[in-house]
């Protein structure tokens, strides 16, 4: 799970957000102080430092999609079974989006 905030894909700058600023750099969302507000860089980011840190691509897919689901309690999704939603993203062997499935139709 990613707690990507909507800074996430932002150029790297400081932003005013309500009576403060954030300040994006790095992948990460800081507080002036540099408290960690969120982060900054979408889940394959995270997927790809699982990859390097030597997780298979089968065991980061149950920790991106089956175990967020079932936290949500959102049990027509999160694995790729007849009957799911197939809300589907496809990774090249680079972890770069390739492809994005809603409800099985392709949208990009």
């Amino acid at each position: 799970i990613s707690d990507t905030s909507f800074f996430c894909g932002v150029p790297e700058a400081e932003y005013p957000f309500g009576d403060r600023s954030l300040i994006v750099k790095d992948g990460f969302a800081r507080l002036p102080d540099g408290t960690i507000s969120g982060s900054a860089c979408p889940l394959t980011v995270g997927a790809k430092n699982m990859f390097d840190m030597g997780f298979t691509p089968a065991e980061i897919a149950v920790m991106a999609s089956v175990n967020p689901a079932r936290a949500a309690d959102a049990y027509d999704r999160g694995e790729l079974k007849n009957g799911y939603r197939a809300d589907i993203i496809v990774l090249d062997k680079d972890f770069n989006l390739k492809a994005v499935f809603s409800g099985g139709k392709q949208v990009k």
